[in-house]
Protein backbone atom coordinates (compact mmCIF):
# COMPACT_ATOMS: atom_id res chain seq x y z
CA UNK A 1 0.00 0.00 0.00
CA UNK A 2 1.40 3.19 -1.13
CA UNK A 3 2.02 5.97 1.80
CA UNK A 4 -0.50 8.34 0.43
CA UNK A 5 -3.49 5.39 0.46
CA UNK A 6 -2.20 4.42 3.91
CA UNK A 7 -2.89 8.09 4.66
CA UNK A 8 -6.22 8.14 3.50
CA UNK A 9 -7.24 4.91 5.25
CA UNK A 10 -5.48 6.29 8.51
CA UNK A 11 -6.82 9.73 8.15
CA UNK A 12 -10.44 7.94 7.44
CA UNK A 13 -10.14 5.45 10.41
CA UNK A 14 -8.57 8.38 12.65
CA UNK A 15 -11.92 10.47 12.35
CA UNK A 16 -14.43 7.42 11.70
CA UNK A 17 -17.84 8.63 13.61
CA UNK A 18 -16.51 12.23 13.91
CA UNK A 19 -18.37 14.36 11.70
CA UNK A 20 -22.22 14.31 10.49
CA UNK A 21 -24.28 16.96 8.32
CA UNK A 22 -26.09 18.76 9.97
CA UNK A 23 -29.04 21.20 9.59
CA UNK A 24 -29.72 24.50 11.08
CA UNK A 25 -31.48 24.60 14.36
CA UNK A 26 -32.78 26.79 17.25
CA UNK A 27 -31.27 25.63 21.01
CA UNK A 28 -30.71 26.51 24.24
CA UNK A 29 -27.55 28.31 25.11
CA UNK A 30 -25.63 29.84 27.83
CA UNK A 31 -23.19 32.46 28.64
CA UNK A 32 -20.10 31.28 27.49
CA UNK A 33 -17.01 31.03 31.00
CA UNK A 34 -13.89 32.05 30.96
CA UNK A 35 -11.82 32.28 27.78
CA UNK A 36 -10.15 28.37 27.47
CA UNK A 37 -6.53 27.66 28.49
CA UNK A 38 -4.97 25.78 25.35
CA UNK A 39 -3.07 22.75 26.33
CA UNK A 40 -1.35 21.87 23.04
CA UNK A 41 0.03 24.08 20.51
CA UNK A 42 1.21 22.04 17.83
CA UNK A 43 -2.19 22.17 15.99
CA UNK A 44 -2.23 18.77 14.31
CA UNK A 45 -5.16 16.30 14.24
CA UNK A 46 -5.83 14.87 17.88
CA UNK A 47 -8.72 13.13 18.98
CA UNK A 48 -9.56 11.08 22.19
CA UNK A 49 -8.07 12.67 25.25
CA UNK A 50 -8.63 11.18 28.86
CA UNK A 51 -7.12 12.62 32.28
CA UNK A 52 -4.80 10.17 33.68
CA UNK A 53 -2.99 9.58 36.76
CA UNK A 54 -5.54 11.82 39.29
CA UNK A 55 -6.18 14.30 36.29
CA UNK A 56 -2.16 15.34 36.22
CA UNK A 57 -1.90 13.90 33.03
CA UNK A 58 -4.12 13.49 29.71
CA UNK A 59 -3.05 10.41 27.09
CA UNK A 60 -4.96 11.45 23.41
CA UNK A 61 -3.92 10.12 19.88
CA UNK A 62 -2.11 12.77 17.56
CA UNK A 63 -1.58 12.06 13.61
CA UNK A 64 2.33 11.85 13.79
CA UNK A 65 2.68 11.72 10.14
CA UNK A 66 1.63 10.36 6.74
CA UNK A 67 1.43 6.62 7.89
CA UNK A 68 0.91 7.04 11.64
CA UNK A 69 -1.35 7.86 14.56
CA UNK A 70 0.54 7.95 18.14
CA UNK A 71 -0.96 8.05 21.70
CA UNK A 72 0.99 10.77 23.37
CA UNK A 73 0.95 11.72 27.52
CA UNK A 74 0.80 15.53 28.16
CA UNK A 75 1.75 16.48 31.70
CA UNK A 76 -0.43 18.95 32.17
CA UNK A 77 2.07 20.97 35.12
CA UNK A 78 5.00 21.34 32.60
CA UNK A 79 3.11 21.27 29.09
CA UNK A 80 5.50 18.29 27.89
CA UNK A 81 3.92 15.59 25.47
CA UNK A 82 5.84 12.89 24.88
CA UNK A 83 4.73 9.08 23.17
CA UNK A 84 2.92 7.01 25.28
CA UNK A 85 4.73 4.03 23.40
CA UNK A 86 7.29 5.55 21.65
CA UNK A 87 8.28 2.35 20.32
CA UNK A 88 4.90 1.25 18.55
CA UNK A 89 5.57 0.14 14.98
CA UNK A 90 1.47 0.73 13.93
CA UNK A 91 -1.31 3.33 14.61
CA UNK A 92 -3.27 3.48 18.28
CA UNK A 93 -5.89 5.46 19.71
CA UNK A 94 -9.10 5.54 21.33
CA UNK A 95 -7.24 5.10 24.86
CA UNK A 96 -9.14 3.93 27.96
CA UNK A 97 -8.03 2.57 31.24
CA UNK A 98 -9.41 0.55 34.31
CA UNK A 99 -10.14 2.55 37.51
CA UNK A 100 -7.24 0.78 39.14
CA UNK A 101 -4.58 1.36 36.16
CA UNK A 102 -3.58 -1.95 36.11
CA UNK A 103 -5.21 -2.68 31.50
CA UNK A 104 -4.83 -0.21 29.22
CA UNK A 105 -7.25 -0.49 25.89
CA UNK A 106 -6.53 0.93 22.94
CA UNK A 107 -7.23 0.34 19.08
CA UNK A 108 -4.51 -0.96 17.10
CA UNK A 109 -4.90 -0.07 13.23
CA UNK A 110 -2.37 -2.12 11.03
CA UNK A 111 -3.91 -2.15 7.92
CA UNK A 112 -7.36 -1.21 6.52
CA UNK A 113 -8.55 -4.81 7.02
CA UNK A 114 -6.22 -5.38 10.10
CA UNK A 115 -7.90 -3.83 13.08
CA UNK A 116 -7.71 -5.09 17.01
CA UNK A 117 -8.71 -4.03 20.50
CA UNK A 118 -5.01 -4.20 22.69
CA UNK A 119 -5.75 -4.81 26.46
CA UNK A 120 -2.51 -4.34 27.53
CA UNK A 121 -1.93 -5.50 31.36
CA UNK A 122 0.37 -3.37 32.61
CA UNK A 123 1.40 -5.36 35.30
CA UNK A 124 1.45 -8.98 33.67
CA UNK A 125 3.24 -6.96 31.10
CA UNK A 126 1.32 -8.88 28.06
CA UNK A 127 -1.48 -8.03 25.72
CA UNK A 128 -4.95 -9.70 25.33
CA UNK A 129 -6.39 -9.13 21.70
CA UNK A 130 -9.80 -8.89 20.28
CA UNK A 131 -10.29 -9.79 16.83
CA UNK A 132 -12.47 -8.75 15.54
CA UNK A 133 -12.41 -10.00 12.01
CA UNK A 134 -11.12 -8.73 8.14
CA UNK A 135 -14.78 -7.91 7.63
CA UNK A 136 -15.14 -5.25 10.19
CA UNK A 137 -12.17 -3.06 9.95
CA UNK A 138 -14.48 -0.10 12.45
CA UNK A 139 -14.54 -1.73 15.82
CA UNK A 140 -13.44 0.77 18.20
CA UNK A 141 -14.14 3.25 21.10
CA UNK A 142 -13.94 1.10 23.96
CA UNK A 143 -14.43 2.30 27.79
CA UNK A 144 -14.03 -0.01 30.89
CA UNK A 145 -16.29 -0.02 33.36
CA UNK A 146 -15.95 1.92 37.23
CA UNK A 147 -15.31 -1.42 38.62
CA UNK A 148 -12.67 -2.11 35.53
CA UNK A 149 -14.29 -6.07 34.87
CA UNK A 150 -15.92 -4.99 31.51
CA UNK A 151 -14.74 -3.38 28.38
CA UNK A 152 -17.89 -1.84 26.36
CA UNK A 153 -16.95 -1.08 22.66
CA UNK A 154 -18.75 -0.63 19.61
CA UNK A 155 -18.86 -4.01 17.01
CA UNK A 156 -19.57 -3.34 13.50
CA UNK A 157 -22.16 -6.49 12.05
CA UNK A 158 -23.24 -7.41 8.44
CA UNK A 159 -25.68 -4.72 8.71
CA UNK A 160 -25.22 -1.92 11.65
CA UNK A 161 -23.03 -1.34 14.43
CA UNK A 162 -23.79 -2.67 17.81
CA UNK A 163 -22.17 -2.42 21.72
CA UNK A 164 -20.63 -5.60 23.08
CA UNK A 165 -18.85 -6.07 26.02
CA UNK A 166 -15.58 -8.39 26.82
CA UNK A 167 -13.28 -9.08 30.22
CA UNK A 168 -10.01 -7.77 30.53
CA UNK A 169 -8.69 -10.88 28.92
CA UNK A 170 -10.35 -9.79 25.63
CA UNK A 171 -13.13 -12.93 25.96
CA UNK A 172 -16.43 -13.88 27.32
CA UNK A 173 -18.32 -11.86 24.55
CA UNK A 174 -21.63 -10.32 25.23
CA UNK A 175 -24.22 -8.15 22.93
CA UNK A 176 -25.79 -4.93 24.75
CA UNK A 177 -27.29 -3.69 22.05
CA UNK A 178 -28.83 -5.29 18.74
CA UNK A 179 -30.47 -3.07 16.45
CA UNK A 180 -30.02 -4.90 13.31
CA UNK A 181 -29.78 -1.48 11.16
CA UNK A 182 -28.80 0.90 13.52
CA UNK A 183 -25.40 2.26 14.44
CA UNK A 184 -24.56 2.38 18.15
CA UNK A 185 -21.34 3.60 19.13
CA UNK A 186 -19.64 6.00 21.80
CA UNK A 187 -20.42 4.35 25.19
CA UNK A 188 -19.93 6.04 28.73
CA UNK A 189 -20.86 4.59 31.87
CA UNK A 190 -22.21 6.98 34.50
CA UNK A 191 -20.16 7.03 37.48
CA UNK A 192 -21.59 4.01 39.70
CA UNK A 193 -21.37 2.03 36.56
CA UNK A 194 -25.37 1.15 36.30
CA UNK A 195 -26.19 3.12 33.52
CA UNK A 196 -24.88 3.67 30.09
CA UNK A 197 -24.82 6.55 27.45
CA UNK A 198 -24.21 5.97 24.03
CA UNK A 199 -24.76 7.69 20.27
CA UNK A 200 -27.10 5.69 18.22
CA UNK A 201 -28.83 6.16 14.73
CA UNK A 202 -32.10 4.12 15.55
CA UNK A 203 -34.37 6.07 14.87
CA UNK A 204 -32.88 7.71 11.91
CA UNK A 205 -30.68 10.53 13.10
CA UNK A 206 -27.45 10.11 15.51
CA UNK A 207 -28.87 11.19 18.90
CA UNK A 208 -27.88 10.42 22.17
CA UNK A 209 -29.33 7.71 24.72
CA UNK A 210 -29.23 5.65 27.96
CA UNK A 211 -29.74 2.14 29.11
CA UNK A 212 -29.04 -0.01 32.20
CA UNK A 213 -25.83 -1.39 31.95
CA UNK A 214 -27.09 -4.61 30.92
CA UNK A 215 -28.49 -3.06 27.38
CA UNK A 216 -32.33 -2.89 29.00
CA UNK A 217 -34.52 0.18 29.95
CA UNK A 218 -33.15 2.57 26.59
CA UNK A 219 -34.40 5.90 26.82
CA UNK A 220 -33.94 8.71 24.23
CA UNK A 221 -32.37 12.33 25.73
CA UNK A 222 -32.01 14.30 23.19
CA UNK A 223 -33.92 15.22 19.61
CA UNK A 224 -31.96 17.45 16.75
CA UNK A 225 -31.70 16.87 13.23
CA UNK A 226 -27.96 17.78 13.83
CA UNK A 227 -26.14 14.90 14.80
CA UNK A 228 -25.31 14.35 19.15
CA UNK A 229 -22.29 12.01 19.43
CA UNK A 230 -19.92 10.95 21.84
CA UNK A 231 -21.47 11.53 25.41
CA UNK A 232 -19.59 11.61 28.58
CA UNK A 233 -20.33 11.52 32.04
CA UNK A 234 -20.18 14.01 34.51
CA UNK A 235 -18.24 12.87 37.66
CA UNK A 236 -21.53 13.65 39.85
CA UNK A 237 -23.72 11.20 37.67
CA UNK A 238 -25.85 13.96 37.15
CA UNK A 239 -25.08 15.41 33.40
CA UNK A 240 -23.92 14.34 30.03
CA UNK A 241 -21.49 16.17 28.05
CA UNK A 242 -21.73 15.38 23.93
CA UNK A 243 -21.24 16.54 20.65
CA UNK A 244 -23.94 18.03 18.82
CA UNK A 245 -24.14 19.45 14.65
CA UNK A 246 -27.50 20.77 15.34
CA UNK A 247 -26.90 24.28 14.75
CA UNK A 248 -24.62 23.62 11.49
CA UNK A 249 -21.16 23.59 13.42
CA UNK A 250 -19.72 21.51 16.18
CA UNK A 251 -20.48 22.38 19.44
CA UNK A 252 -19.99 20.89 22.90
CA UNK A 253 -23.56 21.03 24.83
CA UNK A 254 -24.77 19.19 28.21
CA UNK A 255 -27.63 17.96 29.12
CA UNK A 256 -29.46 16.42 32.41
CA UNK A 257 -28.71 12.81 32.39
CA UNK A 258 -32.38 12.38 33.33
CA UNK A 259 -33.69 14.12 30.36
CA UNK A 260 -35.27 16.62 32.59
CA UNK A 261 -34.52 19.66 31.01
CA UNK A 262 -33.25 20.42 26.65
CA UNK A 263 -29.07 20.43 26.07
CA UNK A 264 -27.62 23.63 26.63
CA UNK A 265 -24.58 24.76 24.34
CA UNK A 266 -21.04 25.31 26.01
CA UNK A 267 -18.94 26.47 23.64
CA UNK A 268 -19.86 28.39 20.68
CA UNK A 269 -17.23 28.95 18.31
CA UNK A 270 -17.39 29.10 14.39
CA UNK A 271 -14.68 26.39 14.40
CA UNK A 272 -14.82 22.29 15.82
CA UNK A 273 -15.34 21.84 19.69
CA UNK A 274 -15.56 18.01 20.06
CA UNK A 275 -14.32 15.07 22.10
CA UNK A 276 -15.32 16.52 25.38
CA UNK A 277 -14.16 15.31 28.90
CA UNK A 278 -15.03 16.09 32.12
CA UNK A 279 -12.43 16.62 34.39
CA UNK A 280 -12.48 14.92 38.63
CA UNK A 281 -13.51 18.29 39.80
CA UNK A 282 -17.12 17.90 37.80
CA UNK A 283 -16.72 22.35 36.43
CA UNK A 284 -13.97 21.99 33.31
CA UNK A 285 -14.25 20.12 30.02
CA UNK A 286 -11.19 18.71 28.34
CA UNK A 287 -11.61 19.43 24.74
CA UNK A 288 -10.19 19.06 21.23
CA UNK A 289 -11.06 22.17 19.67
CA UNK A 290 -9.65 23.56 16.07
CA UNK A 291 -9.02 27.56 16.12
CA UNK A 292 -7.31 28.67 12.79
CA UNK A 293 -7.88 25.67 11.64
CA UNK A 294 -5.38 24.46 14.26
CA UNK A 295 -6.42 21.20 16.16
CA UNK A 296 -5.46 21.61 19.89
CA UNK A 297 -6.69 20.41 23.34
CA UNK A 298 -8.30 22.94 25.19
CA UNK A 299 -9.32 23.13 29.07
CA UNK A 300 -12.44 25.24 29.72
CA UNK A 301 -14.72 26.56 32.51
CA UNK A 302 -18.23 24.46 32.34
CA UNK A 303 -20.51 27.77 32.33
CA UNK A 304 -23.17 27.95 34.91
CA UNK A 305 -26.99 26.69 34.12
Amino acid sequence: MSCSRLFCAVSALFWAHGFFAALLVCCTSVGLAAEPRRLTHDGRLKRDPRFVDDATHVVYSVVEGPTIVRQMKLNLATGQAVPLYPDAPTSQFESTFSPDGRYHAFVEFRAVTNVKLVIRDTQEGRDALFDPGSDRAHLGNPVFDPRGQRLVFSLPRTVGQQLVSINPQAQDLRFLTRQTEAIDDWAAFSPDGQQIAFGSSRDGDFEIYAMQADGTQVRRLTNSPGADIRPAWSPDGRQIAFTSARDGNYEIYVVPADGSAAPRRATNHEERDDFARWHPDGRQLLTVSERRGQFDLYLMELPAP
